[in-house]
């Protein structure tokens, strides 16, 4: 499917600096949720938007290669899904990732890039993280109104989610358990 490109209109974000920044918190979710958030990668490498520990390799790695593809890593290394995307270096992009026991979506503004399922069911823990994953692949580049959700969001809902910056609604909070806006 096409992305649409879009005009992120709030000129307030959390800048991360590539080497050694990232922000910190416990959420507790389930393997059932959908984490959503708007991202700007400066630049072409290996960069972490999202990653939910549980213990040791066990978690949810969601990571931008720096050109085309998304990768993220439910559980351990060994289980990579590599998510085909057009090119957001420099840009801002809204990005949505829902999960269910071993199903995934993933959402570009606003739009399904890909669907499918995963061997093994997703192991959440508390600690999540944005910009950084266990000293590596730290993001060069902004980060905004990130948030979490305990509950499956439909296309539909993603879109609606997708769309506040552009026509500010009414918060979309069923299920919302945390919400960062990072606009420092």
């Amino acid at each position: 499917s096409t992305i649409p490109s879009t005009r992120f209109y709030n000129p307030y974000s959390l800048s991360f600096d590539g080497v050694n920044d990232f922000a910190t918190g416990n959420v507790s979710v389930g393997s059932t949720y959908t984490f959503t958030g708007w991202f700007k990668p400066n630049t072409d490498t290996f960069q972490t938007l999202a990653f939910f520990n549980a213990s040791g390799s066990n978690g949810v790695l969601l990571r931008y290669n720096g050109s085309t593809t998304f990768e993220f890593f439910p559980n351990t290394s060994t289980s990579l899904v590599n998510i085909t995307i057009p090119n957001i270096s420099g840009t801002w992009a809204h990005v949505a990732m829902v999960h269910s026991g071993t199903a995934y979506s993933l959402y570009i503004n606003g739009t399904l890039v890909q669907s499918g399922t995963t061997v093994t069911p997703f192991v959440v823990g508390t600690t999540f993280r944005v910009g950084g994953c266990d000293g590596v692949w730290f993001l060069d580049g902004q980060a905004r109104d990130v948030r979490i959700y305990s509950t499956v969001k439909t296309a539909g809902e993603i879109a609606t989610i997708y769309n506040q910056h552009i026509i500010p609604t009414t918060l979309d909070d069923v299920g919302l358990i945390s919400r960062w806006w990072l606009n420092e």
